[in-house]
């Protein structure tokens, strides 16, 4: 993931078709450097990321190729992750990236789902002039017990 090109931008996020008062419920983990060459290569985001305070940038150093990125959505907070590798729980030192999101645009739970997009910036090509692949090796959701 921090590797990509700098035109490219993979979306792991959550969306519902039927819930635009709620900006689609789409909260979003995100890795790109936006057409920049250096700077910070990933986001944690909750709709409408334009609002004060419902965006996290941070820079993605991995040790490896691997590594995972969760979020807990309740009703009062989001709690976003990013770790090293595999492993779970992680060990101890593989964290990357948290951060706890309290703001005003927490949307209520819904109909959504959860996607991933892989796409290219402003339809340019990767200015490397390289494929791009990224491998998904697992996918989990895990409701929040009554």
């Amino acid at each position: 993931m921090d590797q990509l090109d700098k035109n490219v931008v993979l979306g792991l996020f959550t969306w519902d078709d039927n819930a635009p008062e709620y900006n689609y419920r789409e909260i979003d983990i995100e890795f790109s450097r936006w057409g920049e060459d250096e700077g910070d290569n990933s986001q944690f985001v909750v709709q409408p990321w334009h609002h004060a305070r419902n965006r996290h940038q941070f820079n993605m150093e991995l040790r490896e190729d691997d590594s995972t990125h969760s979020f807990d959505w309740s009703a009062e907070s989001i709690q976003f992750s990013s770790f090293q590798g595999h492993e779970s729980p992680p060990a101890p030192g593989d964290q990357i990236e948290s951060w706890l999101y309290t703001g005003d645009d927490i949307s209520p739970e819904g109909e959504g789902n959860a996607r991933i997009n892989l796409w290219l910036l402003g339809g340019n090509p990767p200015s490397n002039g390289q494929g791009v692949e990224v491998i998904i090796e697992a996918f989990d959701f895990v409701p929040q017990s009554e």
